[in-house]
């Protein structure tokens, strides 16, 4: 679905055309209106995506140059994602909800180049990876029953904005 070498953009093009993709799938919209049913507000909305997000995969970055795209069906499979995934599962899920979706990625403190990226759901940034392990040790770390109370959002040197 990305071709080797891609750019920002056709990162995100790609990242968009699967959100699209999978929020029209049986299995995602299955699961949406499950987890979604009894969301009386947005700030619960925006809970329940973060939190199934969180306790469906542990952190797992990518290996630079190289970045993986997964299905929601492959991530809740493999039980592990980056941000990029965890993006892809949100957004998703939200879109079938028939949510607005954007994607924000962001140059992170002290690089070059845009490295970071989360949705956000109408209006409100779901980033679940600044409460997680970098180094991919999280399984090991995490307990089975943690929740978020409010879903973070760091401060970040420039970013960039789509709309899916």
């Amino acid at each position: 679905m990305i071709k080797k070498g891609a750019n920002l953009y056709e990162t995100i093009a790609a990242i968009k055309k699967m959100i699209n993709e999978e929020s029209q799938k049986q299995y995602v919209r299955k699961i949406s209106d499950e987890l979604l049913k009894n969301a009386n507000c947005e700030n619960c909305k925006r809970l329940l995506l973060a939190n199934f997000a969180y306790n469906i995969a542990t952190f797992k970055p990518d290996l630079p140059p190289t970045q993986n795209l997964k299905t929601p069906k492959r991530l809740i499979e493999d039980r592990e994602a980056n941000c990029v995934q965890y993006t892809i599962l949100i957004g998703s899920l939200a879109k079938a909800n028939n949510d607005q979706v954007k994607l924000k990625i962001v140059q992170m403190p002290g690089t070059t180049y845009f490295g970071h990226i989360y949705p956000i759901i109408n209006g409100a940034p779901i980033d679940i990876v600044p409460l997680q392990a970098q180094d991919g040790s999280e399984k090991y770390k995490r307990g089975n029953s943690y929740r978020f109370v409010q879903p973070i959002e760091k401060k970040f040197e420039k970013c960039l904005i789509f709309t899916i």
